[in-house]
């Protein structure tokens, strides 16, 4: 499983990342992600009502980008080390330093910025189990598990806890396209056709095909197999429903 950051901004930050003129954010502290990794924004709502712009979604993800590297920008004693890219961050020295109070500070280096056409709400979101994880509350976990008698352990993790508050400032989530969508295609097995490839919300598509089960008389899904074996005719019905139901996050002809 990939882990992520869900990262909380202000609005006018977002809209300068959005523009492409802020291109480092400062915080104090930095994840422990090798670089690259993907940053998903929440944007915070503004501090005074009549601040707010029709329109805009916060309290939302709004966007995502990638980190590509993350650098110190302060030494202990608050000295300014790249005064040079300063400007990106689109603050003062004066608001770094008072923002640092004496303290180590880090540069996350933004890129590929991808804003949402739709935003998505925080609960679309899953801590990573391996980091957030209740074993407590499962009755058993694969990291406690004793193995069997041929030494085999099942280390499968099935524990899933959707976001339920914003980040203060920063915590881990699961890779969103990753665990939450399926890629398919169609025209799979016809040489006269394009391919196009789509993809859709795992969860629906589970619940997709136990409707269809039930329509041609079959019992149990198993989506890996079908992900490995599926046909023309399946996937152009998939393609179709989720089209009209606006739950294609995206495609492109192959």
């Amino acid at each position: 499983m990939k882990n992520a950051v869900m990262i909380s901004i202000k609005p006018e930050y977002i809209r300068l990342i959005a523009s492409g003129e802020k291109t480092i954010e400062i915080r104090k502290t930095k994840p422990n992600l090798e670089a690259p990794f993907k940053v998903y924004m929440y944007q915070t709502l503004p501090k005074k009502k009549k601040d707010a712009i029709q329109g805009e979604s916060y309290g939302m993800v709004v966007g995502e980008f990638t980190c590509n590297r993350v650098q110190t920008s302060f030494d202990a004693a608050g000295g300014l080390v790249d005064v040079v890219d300063l400007k990106h961050s689109c603050l003062s020295p004066k608001q770094i330093i008072n923002y640092a109070d004496g303290n180590v500070l880090y540069y996350w280096y933004i890129s590929d910025v991808r804003m949402y056409r739709t935003p998505r709400n925080i609960c679309e979101f899953f801590y990573p189990a391996e980091k957030y994880c209740e074993p407590q509350l499962c009755g058993c976990c694969p990291k406690y598990e004793m193995p069997s008698e041929y030494g085999d352990v099942n280390n499968d993790c099935y524990w899933e806890k959707p976001l339920e508050r914003p980040p203060q400032s920063w915590c881990y989530v699961q890779d969103f396209n990753e665990n939450r969508f399926v890629e398919l295609r169609t025209y799979p097995d016809r040489d006269d056709k394009k391919c196009k490839l789509f993809a859709v919300p795992r969860f629906w598509l589970t619940k997709t095909l136990e409707r269809m089960d039930e329509l041609n008389n079959r019992q149990g899904v198993d989506l890996d197999n079908f992900i490995e074996n599926y046909v023309y005719a399946e996937t152009e019905a998939i393609y179709e429903m989720a089209k009209s139901s606006y739950l294609v996050e995206y495609e492109r002809e192959e």
